[in-house]
């Protein structure tokens, strides 16, 4: 799967997140804090994200 590609479209639609299997892989830590997050943050976040894995 291209997670890059995934992950870009996950940041505009943030609440899709919980459904995927990124927020699987990611570690307890982060997704506590992704959870903490409002939606708005969130996209924000995973947008960062797929900037610096590009």
């Amino acid at each position: 799967m291209e997670w890059l590609s995934y992950l870009t479209v996950i940041s505009r639609k943030p609440r899709f997140l919980f459904n995927s299997g990124i927020y699987d892989m990611m570690p307890e830590n982060m997704k506590q804090y992704m959870k903490s997050c409002g939606s708005t943050d969130r996209g924000a976040i995973l947008k960062i994200l797929a900037e610096l894995t590009g």
